[in-house]
């Protein structure tokens, strides 16, 4: 962002505000005070924590004139995250290519042209990270807004105005639930045409779904029909969350059309879980037939709704720890930090670095790669898969394209993990961009079907960056929801080991439609005394 961010356009609102709704002089000698320090504190070179604080005390304000501003700054915060993600994508690609060649003709790589490569993708890093967490506390910012006319200047103006899935669907979510502003978010539902926006506005109105009340669920169940799968899918969801007994049928049928067994008709069967608390099986006529017998009882209102929960996922090709594998298209994204390195059962530290597993004890890494071997070979042999492997940084050790269950590429596992040991940091930011990128969903990825199903995730820690700085996980939770926002793949977790941040895998698993799963070390059991 070059220079003071310019104000133009919210000064003309203010104005167009003021002279509708006077301002009482102490509240415009505020907001003129409040707009001067942003000006002031918002600028380019200053520290992030203060350029954050600036934000934060921007919507404190909690008005029109503030909203619209920081949309302003959101807009151009957009533009230049962009620019810099093309940017770090590409220093990213090169110096990942001369590192690979490094490890194989070490004499043909220039040592000070590839330190001079990953100081620029440091770079750029930091300068992305500072960005993507100002947005976050812009999105902060808006979820707490509760006065009357800030909320009313976000459904006529801010729900227009978002372009974003994440901006939009913050504004959506302060909307519906204030008084009367269900109708809002329904109406821009109503008029938008993207699958993002869309997904975004269900989701929303998912989250106040009580407040859809039987006049707004026409507008929900219409995207039950929608061409976009993720945009079914979030229907669903909302249908399930609005408990009213007209969701009922809608969702049968609309799982009845869903092609046997996949995504999206197991979300669909999960929201009439969820929706009627039954659970009579995973085939959609067996719940055509339980619709018959059980209608009369539902639209009686005879019948508790929204109480129920998703069933267990069933599979035929195993689990990866305790996760079933239903899906046919895996990427796995393995940590190889130097964390990974310790005991499973008797971790020890020195010095806040790691000691690594005696000879007989097992290592998280040890334990980790044969679980990953052993989920891979579980696997039908029309399945398929590749793998990420990430410390300081992100790589696919089978290539980028997924490949059949095959015992080749089993056998090429092996051999990939038995050349690989446990260093460095834990860069989960770079390993899901890209592992979402192998998956085809990526927002800078070409636009087509997605090559993967889902994503199976495996730390033993909390993010860093590739110079082990502790990263704040907003950061990376922020991207997930931008990279992956149509939920088009399932990015389930794992934390192995006592020290992995479960509430960060937790929310990354929860918004991204996967399941997370902490593994705790195994103890072995005491000898008896020698007598």
């Amino acid at each position: 962002m070059r220079g003071p961010v310019r104000i133009a356009a919210a000064r003309v609102l203010a104005l167009s505000l003021l002279a509708l709704l006077p301002l009482p002089p102490a509240v415009a000698a505020d907001w003129a005070e409040a707009e001067q320090r942003f000006q002031a504190a918002y600028r380019d070179g200053a520290p992030l924590a203060e350029r954050r604080a600036a934000l934060l005390e921007l919507a404190a304000a909690d008005m029109p004139e503030a909203a619209d501003l920081l949309f302003t700054v959101w807009e151009r915060l957009e533009e230049e995250t962009a620019r810099l993600r093309r940017e770090l994508h590409e220093a990213r690609g090169k110096a990942r290519a001369m590192r690979v060649r490094a490890r194989e003709e070490p004499q043909k790589v220039d040592g000070e042209a590839l330190r001079a490569l990953e100081a620029r993708e440091t770079q750029l890093d930091g300068r992305l990270g500072g960005l993507e967490l100002e947005r976050a506390a812009i999105l902060q910012g808006v979820r707490g807004w509760k006065a009357p006319f800030t909320l009313e200047w976000l459904a006529e103006k801010g729900l227009s105005r978002a372009r974003s899935a994440a901006l939009l669907r913050a504004a959506a979510e302060r909307v519906a639930a204030s008084d009367g502003g269900m109708a809002s978010v329904l109406g821009a539902l109503e008029k938008t045409r993207d699958p993002g926006q869309a997904v975004a506005l269900l989701d929303a109105v998912a989250s106040q779904g009580g407040r859809i009340g039987a006049p707004g669920l026409p507008s929900v169940l219409k995207r039950l029909g929608d061409r976009n799968a993720a945009v079914r899918a979030a229907a669903a969801r909302a249908t399930a969350r609005a408990a009213l007994p007209e969701g009922v049928a809608a969702l049968v049928r609309q799982a009845l059309r869903e092609p046997d067994r996949s995504r999206t008709q197991r979300e669909i069967l999960d929201a009439l879980r969820i929706l009627t608390g039954e659970n009579p099986g995973d085939d959609a006529r067996i719940w055509q037939k339980w619709w018959r017998d059980h209608e009369e009882d539902v639209m009686a209102g005879k019948a508790p709704l929204g109480l129920g929960k998703a069933a267990p996922a069933k599979t035929d090709q195993g689990n990866f720890y305790g996760i079933p594998q239903v899906e046919e298209r895996i990427i796995y994204v393995l940590d190889r930090s130097g964390s990974m390195i310790v005991s499973m059962e008797n971790p020890r530290y020195v010095g806040g670095g790691a000691v690594a597993a005696r000879d007989d004890e097992d290592s998280r890494f040890d334990a980790a790669t044969r679980e990953l071997l052993r989920a891979a070979k579980s696997l039908r042999r029309d399945a398929r898969y590749t793998v990420v492997a990430y410390s300081d940084h992100a790589e696919a050790i089978l290539g980028g394209k997924l490949e059949a269950a095959a015992p080749e590429r089993h056998a090429a596992l092996g051999e990939a993990i038995a050349s690989m040991g446990a260093e460095g940091q834990t860069n989960i930011y770079e390993a899901l961009d890209l592992a979402l990128r192998l998956a085809g969903v990526h927002p800078e990825e070409p636009p087509g079907p997605a090559k993967a199903d889902a994503i199976y995730l495996l730390t033993d820690g909390a993010p860093t960056d590739a110079k082990g700085a502790t990263e704040d996980p907003e950061r990376t939770l922020q991207a997930a929801r931008e990279w992956n926002a149509l939920r088009r793949v399932a990015i389930h977790t794992i934390g192995i080991g006592a020290d992995h941040n479960s509430g960060f895998l937790r929310q990354l698993a929860a918004e991204n439609g996967g399941t997370y799963w902490s593994v705790a070390p195994r103890k072995k059991e005491a000898k008896a005394p020698a007598k």
